[in-house]
């Protein structure tokens, strides 16, 4: 085993401290040789987030909706609070879903753009992630590039594409209905999400 596949291993190791219903997710800065900083993702107070409010959200989208603090600033927090500099670090993430199957992302992509304007700063030689090619390591322009990529592609609907019913507005948008008694799962389309709320009375002439 590479020390790359050791590192994302112990990210998800870390990623067990996580109370996210969403994902579990575990970072940690390697230099030379050692690891100086580590974290997980949380909710700020600590707290199961009932409900989730990014539930069928797709990654690196909304991320303002979402209350917890991610391992990639949970790991800058610790560097800070311990006054460790992460300058030619190589910071490795790691994730497992909440049943502890392992995340292994089809792309080589960094998926938030909050983390990546922090992390830019740090002086981190790059990034690595577990993709289906293995550990690859982005650098730190591929960082930033690929965030801005993910938060602004137009998503598609899984369960529009699939036909599943519209069911509800919440005050958050449009749900689907899922027939087979599971939780209903918000839409994602942006244009279903403009259709007015029907709980809002029309503006009077």
């Amino acid at each position: 085993m590479s020390i790359h596949e050791e590192m994302i291993n112990y990210c998800r190791v870390l990623a067990g401290n996580s109370v996210c219903k969403k994902m579990k997710v575990g970072a940690v800065v390697l230099k030379d040789g050692t690891i100086v900083s580590r974290g997980w993702n949380f909710p700020y107070d600590n707290q199961v987030c009932e409900p989730c409010l990014r539930e069928g959200v797709r990654s690196g989208t909304q991320l303002e909706r979402c209350r917890g603090v991610h391992a990639e600033q949970s790991c800058i927090l610790y560097a800070l609070q311990n006054k460790i500099d992460l300058t030619g670090g190589i910071m490795y993430v790691g994730a497992v879903y909440p049943d502890g199957e392992p995340l292994i992302k089809p792309l080589k992509e960094f998926s938030c753009t909050f983390c990546s304007r922090l992390l830019y700063q740090l002086g981190l030689v790059g990034v690595a992630e577990h993709t289906i090619r293995g550990v690859e390591i982005l650098t730190m322009d591929e960082v930033m590039e690929t965030s801005y990529k993910v938060a602004l592609k137009v998503p598609e609907c899984y369960y529009c594409t699939n036909n599943y019913p519209l069911n509800y507005w919440s005050g958050f948008g449009w749900y689907h209905y899922l027939p087979d008694g599971g939780p209903d799962k918000e839409c994602v389309n942006p244009e279903v999400q403009k259709r007015p709320n029907p709980d809002e009375e029309p503006d009077e002439a």
